[in-house]
């Protein structure tokens, strides 16, 4: 009995010691949102963040909580520190003859931007003419082209097509269009921008007509130094960074060598 009770207060102690590694949020502040760990400069409520930019609300209404940020008011899928990225939940633009139309624009402020390396702006149906424009100019988009007998789960063009997205792009718009007007398939157009590695591992990619939302990844950075991240700490030479670190130009911080 004895031996079972030393087990179990060993797991506790791992398991919290854990815990507390991985938690990388700004002390005395919410540490996770459901499954997501918050971490510095992002933050749950006010005084939590580095910037109001980055503040994150969690709403407990849902069962797990989920995560939204607050300034573009799109739910939070994960935040890498190392990457300079989040991944979000982007709508899916629906477009179906019935008059059916869902999904909505995005527009991103503040450091975000739609990665132009990590996404691929998407667009799925028969004779689908998808285009992204900016004030009333087309700046990207794709064909695809019907094959009511033949689907694979590619998408290279028929009855689905993907294409790379301008750098630093803040919106999300699409105009769903007929390639040819005189010969308007019947059935429902899609486009929406995705990560491209999420949307690569699915089984089957027309899954994603059943969705609303899919996985995109945004940049992030912040302007200025890493002391507009808070209050200098004399501590610290000058730095918010912490012992054992410095800023860099880039408004990150790094760590000093074998740390």
């Amino acid at each position: 009995m004895q031996l079972v009770l030393k087990i179990v207060l060993v797991l506790l102690f791992v398991h919290e010691a854990s815990a507390q590694a991985s938690s990388l949020a700004k002390p005395g502040c919410q540490q996770t949102c459901g499954d997501i760990i918050i971490s510095y400069p992002f933050g749950i409520g006010t005084n939590c963040s580095a910037d109001q930019s980055l503040e994150i609300s969690c709403n407990s209404s849902f069962n797990p909580p989920k995560a939204f940020l607050n300034d573009i008011n799109l739910e939070l899928r994960n935040i890498s520190l190392e990457d300079g990225t989040v991944q979000v939940y982007n709508p899916v633009i629906t477009d179906c003859p019935s008059g059916s139309n869902n999904g909505q624009e995005v527009f991103l402020s503040g450091p975000f931007a739609f990665s132009s390396t990590q996404n691929r702006f998407t667009a799925m149906g028969c004779n689908n003419l998808a285009l992204i424009s900016r004030q009333g100019i087309s700046i990207g988009g794709c064909m695809s082209f019907c094959n009511t007998t033949f689907r694979d789960n590619n998408c290279f063009g028929i009855n689905c097509c993907q294409t790379r997205i301008p750098p630093s792009l803040k919106f999300t718009n699409a105009s769903l269009e007929s390639i040819d007007p005189k010969n308007d398939e019947i059935g429902c157009r899609y486009a929406f921008i995705v990560d491209q590695n999420w949307f690569g591992e699915l089984a089957n990619v027309y899954s994603v007509q059943k969705m609303e939302q899919v996985p995109a990844v945004l940049d992030w950075r912040l302007t200025g130094s890493c002391q507009s991240f808070g209050a200098v700490e004399s501590s610290t030479n000058g730095s918010v960074c912490g012992r054992n670190s410095f800023c860099t130009n880039q408004s990150l911080c790094s760590c000093v060598e074998g740390f």
